[in-house]
């Protein structure tokens, strides 16, 4: 039952901190571990203050890794309620309670963004069925059709990861240059020479198919 009053505490607190929040003073000489300790007793207080302490730099990673403030907040309340009810699993002989909280961050971001990207490839493949069907009616032409998509299907999953996540979001779900990079977290050159060496790649696997 204690742990349900502090859950909801905890979801307050993320929910209802600023945007602009600045940390406490940081904590004593014995760092956060008194305040783990009762935390991990059942103390909201404590729970509380190691929330202030940590909240600007959990929510840092999360805009940097996400590139959405509001998917952030909600990694931000993630991040902390995990604190709370699996805080046991925290080892100070590891590390302090500030990187081990910003791993948490950094992570779960990156399996958000994994999750959309699959989900981008999956309807990426959907249109580009509904696309072929609708363009080619005549069983020949239909035919011809499936084997370009079954080529550039498997010459995309040749490309290297990068590129072909690359490919994906710009031709597949229509992101801009500049979108794709900030979905990838890299910059935009990095983006433009993805793409551009993708296409020789494609180009030169349909032309050696015959398919170009």
């Amino acid at each position: 039952m204690i742990a349900e009053g502090v859950d909801a505490a905890a979801g307050s607190s993320v929910r209802s901190a600023p945007s602009g929040w600045r940390r406490d003073p940081p904590p004593g000489p014995d760092g956060d571990g008194p305040l783990v300790s009762a935390m991990l007793a059942g103390s909201p207080t404590a729970f509380d203050r190691l929330f202030r302490l940590h909240v600007a730099s959990v929510r840092r990673v999360a805009v940097s890794v996400s590139r959405n403030p509001e998917s952030a907040e909600d990694l931000v309340q993630e991040v902390f309620i995990f604190l709370w009810r699996h805080g046991d699993r925290y080892n100070p002989a590891r590390g302090g309670l500030g990187p081990w909280l910003r791993t948490i961050a950094r992570n779960r971001a990156l399996d958000v963004l994994r999750a959309e990207v699959r989900q981008e490839r999956l309807a990426v493949s959907a249109v580009g069925e509904s696309r072929t069907l609708a363009l080619a009616p005549d069983p020949l032409d239909a035919t011809i059709a499936a084997e370009r998509a079954a080529c550039v299907r498997s010459a995309l999953d040749r490309l290297p990861r990068a590129q072909r996540q690359a490919v994906l979001l710009s031709y597949g779900a229509g992101l801009t240059d500049l979108q794709v990079a900030r979905v990838s977290g890299v910059p935009l050159g990095t983006v433009k020479s993805r793409l551009r060496l993708s296409r020789q790649h494609l180009a030169r696997r349909l032309a050696r198919d015959g398919m170009a």
